[in-house]
């Protein structure tokens, strides 16, 4: 979760040799979601128009939210165990400040950055990213995962989606039209007053725009609307993290080889 993967979701998408589902996040393999008891034959029914596609895949970052969704990796090797998986990466604590940001937009979290951080392990699990690779490596032979960085995805794109292409076996030399986008960023989204995050929590925001005059909603929309909060946490807090990390970032090293950046956390 937030380390690319809509952006990484739609160049595969784009391909003409893969096909994904929408909407992005299908979370069916998370077992208490609403759709793991729909039974396979839902799931299968979402890839009916993949044709004769070589790749078919979907984008769920929940997939890689232990523990808060455990059993995941066990549900994927049960149903398509030659799966290949895609894991993308991001300095752990950057990502945090991230995750946060966008729980704060979407009316989630109410806590300052500094607060949520500190007190809610959630956030620094998602971050432990050799803790989640291990869940996947019980369940999964290593050439099977692909670990990339949101960082390299930004910088070097072209070079990271051949890399991508490659491993899930399509044609690698073929340019997405979306290449030079970069999609679905946090620092882009508006934050959401109290009022209209209770609405969207609900799901009742269509209701209101369609019974809303036009002139109230843009009266509305110029003062619902504030400016992202600040994400900055203390340097205390930044080294308490890099403490916690250093293990799990030494793993990531010897799980996804010595290319992955340990982001200046752990002395080389």
């Amino acid at each position: 979760m937030k380390a690319g993967t809509t952006s990484l979701w739609y160049y595969l998408q784009d391909h003409p040799a893969v096909f994904c589902p929408r909407p992005k996040e299908i979370n069916y393999f998370i077992g208490t979601g609403p759709h793991w008891a729909k039974g396979l034959e839902w799931y299968e029914s979402l890839f009916d128009g993949a044709g004769v596609a070589l790749a078919r895949g979907e984008g769920s970052p929940a997939y890689a939210m232990a523990p808060v969704f455990d059993g995941v990796p066990a549900r994927i090797a049960a149903v398509v165990p030659e799966v290949r998986l895609i894991y993308s990466v991001r300095h752990p604590i950057e990502r945090m400040r991230a995750q946060w940001a966008h729980r704060v937009a979407m009316g989630r979290e109410r806590r300052p950055a500094e607060e949520a951080l500190r007190d809610d392990p959630n956030y620094l699990s998602v971050s432990k990213y050799a803790y989640q690779l291990e869940r996947y490596l019980e369940h999964f032979p290593r050439d099977q995962i692909l670990v990339i960085t949101s960082e390299a995805l930004r910088a070097e794109r072209a070079e990271v989606m051949r890399s991508v292409y490659s491993f899930v076996g399509v044609d690698e030399t073929w340019t997405s039209d979306t290449i030079d986008e970069e999609l679905h960023r946090t620092a882009d989204k508006p934050l959401r007053s109290p009022m209209r995050a209770w609405f969207a929590s609900r799901g009742l925001l269509g209701l209101v725009r369609s019974v809303t005059p036009s002139r109230m909603r843009s009266w509305y929309t110029r003062r619902a609307t504030r400016t992202p909060l600040d994400a900055s946490v203390s340097a205390e807090l930044i080294a308490r993290l890099s403490d916690e990390l250093t293990s799990d970032l030494e793993r990531l090293r010897e799980i996804a080889g010595p290319q992955i950046d340990r982001w200046g956390l752990v002395p080389r």
